[in-house]
């Protein structure tokens, strides 16, 4: 298992791209890029990440090889990639 807390830390990244879909969606289902604060990453960083078969592209172009499952947020569905 990969946690999102793990990838970021390997990677010394400070950013993600966040996926979401169902009503009152934002980001899209192909998800764009967001800051990772401590905040976010103290709720979002067990999150398990899964290595894609193929790369997934961000709406704002970036290139993801890790993917979380959808998971329920209130009443949008997220995603997380990597």
């Amino acid at each position: 298992m990969t946690t999102l807390r793990e990838l970021v830390e390997a990677h010394t990244a400070n950013a993600a791209i966040f996926a979401d879909r169902g009503n009152g969606a934002a980001k899209g289902e192909r998800g764009i890029c967001v800051t990772l604060d401590d905040d976010m990453l103290s709720e979002y960083g067990d999150i398990e990440m899964y290595k894609l078969d193929t790369p997934h592209v961000s709406e704002d172009g970036y290139t993801c090889e890790w993917a979380s499952d959808w998971f329920t947020s209130g009443q949008i569905e997220e995603r997380i990639f990597f």
